[in-house]
């Protein structure tokens, strides 16, 4: 009789430590399933973080190149529009002068008469 109540509380102490032991598993898998739901948040808000840095920096890359490609562009207009007005400079001088040298032989062609 003694052997048989040994073997039935031996039996459930197995069953009170397995029952013990699921619950600990479960426990540990809801713990493990919350601090991975907590670490995938992180995660997205630094990979977010990062991006945001990313398109920030790639931004300011763009804008330094259209800067520098506009600066260039304003520079080679800058030199054009130098050209053009040395130009019209250089025809209104030829212009003058050879208006001016009409008018002195028209004068000497008058003078002539």
């Amino acid at each position: 009789e003694n052997e048989k109540r040994l073997q039935a509380d031996f039996a459930s102490a197995k069953s009170l430590r397995e029952d013990e032991f699921d619950n600990i598993v479960k426990e540990t898998e809801k713990r493990f399933e919350e601090e991975k739901k907590l670490l995938r948040k992180e995660f997205d808000v630094e990979l977010q973080t990062a991006v945001r840095v990313e398109e920030k920096r790639m931004t300011g890359e763009l804008t330094k190149a259209v800067a520098e490609e506009s600066y260039k562009n304003q520079q080679l207009l800058n030199k054009e529009t130098q050209r053009m007005r040395d130009d019209m400079d250089a025809q209104r001088e030829q212009a003058e002068a050879n208006l001016k040298a009409e008018r002195k032989r028209w004068d000497e062609g008058l003078d002539k008469q």
